[in-house]
């Protein structure tokens, strides 16, 4: 509340009259306030109700009581001036208006300073542009309790969950602040992001956060009900343990993934032996089942040249009555194309072949609304034959149904849309076909320090930047940014991609074996020294 300058006079009578008359004037304020009705009068017009205070000296200025404008329950008033004022020497100060006034406390300062404490909340200034656009708790007024506001001390006993978005720098945790600086993140920049680097963090670095309490997961599954009990009835269950040993002999380890192992054996059927490779999975509890049975039925359902061949599948009770699911499938002499990457750097038409290959097996999933999810370059085998082959089928997922909003797969390689929770569908492949042709061209994934880094450069930027860096004008860049699109509905298809001149140079196929046989010879050469 605002009472308007009032000019003194020079003389020591009219100044204390001009006190006696503000007194007067709170007084009569207080017991307006404690009734139940707010008084209010329109200016010029005359007042409809009785007047607020005594009659007033021609030298002051009119000033009635107004309403606060308010989005919902205007109900403490404030005083508002009306007519149009002097020029006189008071006039030259600013306007006692509620908004960018005097400090009223000013005008009262010869008064008691009992008086000036006890009615500092109803004049205190208030910005009614901040009232309008924020949620402002209103004033004290007399006769009505002061309802406790969002940052008051009383509580209502329930702690109030925090949003992500109301999350700041330190509420992250030590060791994830000093990943953030060890990788050099612009501050300013994270200040804007920080919804996003709080996403990334709790994904790369979840151990430093709180564990979440086990909920039942509500997430649809990957593939139709149907489709997974169909898929059940592959497995076949040996009648004992033992029995496994006449079926698959001679194990050797060669590789470990994120849900098991792969080894290399031996296996009869029907008085033949050949060479299989196994992957052992855990398979104890609900959602270990329900990823692989999903892993299972999407590699029995797509039987292409350009997928790993699936043979069988084995549910195996071990000795201290734990489960494992063994997937029998075809095996690839060769390696992956990681390996390759990294024994030898690739030309253009050699990437070119790679994509191309890449993209048959793509384009067959994704014509059935499938989606591998985890395309990456250790999970694309190439023989020395020169056979490109997908595997590992753990998070594909059918989209027949409509997009999914998960984070998943591997952060190297993971889209932008999945980072920031956005709904994904086929595409996501689209956009890790591209991070691998990458990797080919310059040896290592973009922003391989950390996959922190990386997560929040891909959500924040994307990875154009990055492509700028090939050949201007060489069809190579012009591929590539076609699948390195931010915005998923921009990036081209599979159909699309195929038809595009990087992939149909001459003689594209020639000195292919030469070069993985090379490879891959060293490569088991290496392996026999260590």
């Amino acid at each position: 509340m605002l009472y308007p300058a009032v000019r003194r006079s020079k003389s020591l009578e009219d100044e204390r009259a001009s006190k006696r008359n503000i007194i007067d004037k709170k007084t009569h304020f207080f017991k307006q306030q404690s009734k139940p009705k707010i008084i209010t009068a329109t200016i010029p017009s005359p007042p409809q109700s009785p007047p607020l205070s005594p009659p007033q000296s021609p030298h002051e200025k009119d000033w009635t009581l107004a309403p606060l404008p308010r989005k919902e329950n205007a109900h403490s008033p404030v005083l508002s001036t009306g007519g149009h004022r002097k020029k006189t020497l008071a006039s030259s100060a600013r306007s006692p208006i509620v908004s960018g006034g005097e400090d009223p406390m000013k005008l009262v300062k010869s008064l008691d300073l009992d008086m000036a404490k006890e009615t500092n909340l109803l004049w205190n200034p208030v910005d009614l542009t901040t009232v309008r656009n924020t949620n402002y708790s209103p004033p004290m007024t007399l006769g009505q309790p002061r309802s406790p506001g969002p940052g008051s001390l009383k509580d209502s006993g329930k702690k109030k969950k925090v949003q992500r978005s109301e999350l700041g720098w330190d509420d992250l945790p030590a060791p994830v602040q000093d990943a953030c600086l060890k990788v050099k993140l612009d501050p300013r920049r994270m200040d804007l992001d920080m919804s996003i680097l709080w996403s990334v963090s709790q994904f790369c670095l979840r151990k430093y956060f709180p564990k979440k309490k086990q909920v039942e997961d509500e997430r649809k599954p990957y593939a139709n009900p149907l489709f997974l009990e169909a898929t059940k009835c592959l497995i076949e269950i040996p009648e004992h343990t033992k029995s496994m040993s006449k079926i698959l002999k001679s194990f050797e380890f060669e590789s470990k993934g994120g849900f098991g192992r792969v080894y290399k054996a031996k296996y009869k059927q029907n008085k033949t032996s050949s060479v299989v490779a196994v992957k052992k999975l855990s398979h104890n509890y609900s959602y270990e089942r329900e990823h692989n049975i999903t892993e299972v039925g999407f590699l029995t359902a797509c039987r292409h040249s350009n997928v790993a061949n699936h043979i069988t599948t084995y549910r195996v009770i071990q000795p201290d009555e734990s489960e494992e699911l063994w997937i029998v499938m075809e095996h690839i002499e060769g390696g992956t194309l990681s390996e390759m990457i990294k024994h030898q750097v690739l030309y253009d038409k050699q990437v070119a072949w790679v994509a191309r290959e890449i993209l048959k097996a793509l384009s067959f999933l994704h014509s059935f609304n499938f989606a591998h999810r985890d395309l990456k370059s250790s999970n694309i085998m190439i023989s020395m034959k020169a056979q490109v082959k997908l595997v590992d089928f753990g998070l594909c997922a059918d989209f027949s149904d409509g997009p999914r909003r998960e984070m998943l797969g591997s952060p190297f390689w993971m889209p932008p849309e999945m980072i920031l929770n956005k709904p994904h569908s086929v595409q996501v492949d689209i956009w890790s076909l591209g991070v691998i042709l990458l990797e080919c061209f310059f040896g290592s994934p973009p922003y391989n320090v950390s996959p922190l880094l990386c997560m929040y450069k891909v959500a924040t930027e994307g990875l154009l930047p990055v492509v700028s860096q090939l050949k201007e004008g060489s069809e190579a860049r012009d591929f590539i940014t076609r699948c390195l699109q931010m915005n998923p509905d921009y990036r081209e298809t599979c159909t699309e991609l195929l038809e595009h001149s990087w992939l149909h140079p001459s003689k594209m196929d020639i000195g292919i074996k030469v070069l993985l046989r090379q490879i891959f010879v060293h490569k088991g050469v290496d392996s026999l020294l260590i």
